[in-house]
């Protein structure tokens, strides 16, 4: 969800960021070609999602989140993630999509957008476009699911981070 909320503050708040890292956010234009990439992953779940408004059935059991958001390499188990899954708003995902959403054209801000090599959630496609509207730096993290900064891999994905940062001198 935070990636959908930094394109909403840079679209209706201000462009005014010294630079924005986006970590597995939601694609640009819309959520919805990617929400029929879950139907298959899990359709008990999307269907539940649709009729009860919330995400909670996406994550209902630890065994259901970990297939979407996490690699057999995470440093977390499954129990672990769903430990620290809380409720996600349905309505700003709802929300990011035509004909509620359109992305800025033009974005000042610096980005890094990020995606996982084997996202269930969010495909590297939709994420590339995505990073190409807004003129992003865009980058595959390797092995890497949804759940990014949980991944095996997580120093190097904090250091690639920090190396655009610098790049940037951006403290």
């Amino acid at each position: 969800m935070g990636g959908a909320l930094v394109q909403w503050y840079l679209k209706y708040v201000g462009d005014d960021l010294p630079a924005a890292v986006m970590v597995a956010p939601w694609a640009s234009h819309s959520t919805i070609e990617d929400g029929m990439r879950w139907l298959p992953l899990d359709p008990i779940g999307t269907v539940l999602v649709m009729l009860t408004c919330s995400t909670c059935p996406f994550i209902r059991t630890p065994e259901q989140a970990a297939k979407k958001l996490i690699s057999p390499k995470s440093v977390y188990t499954p129990e672990e993630l769903h430990a620290r899954l809380s409720p996600e708003s349905f309505w700003v995902m709802y929300q990011h999509n035509p004909p509620f959403w359109r992305p800025p054209e033009q974005v000042k801000t610096p980005m890094l957008w990020l995606a996982g090599e084997i996202d269930a959630v969010i495909g590297v496609e939709a994420e590339r476009k995505s990073a190409a509207h807004y003129q992003a730096d865009f980058l595959v993290v390797p092995q890497a699911a949804h759940n990014i900064m949980m991944e095996y891999n997580y120093r190097e994905t904090a250091e690639m981070i920090h190396n655009w940062l610098r790049e940037r001198e951006i403290k």
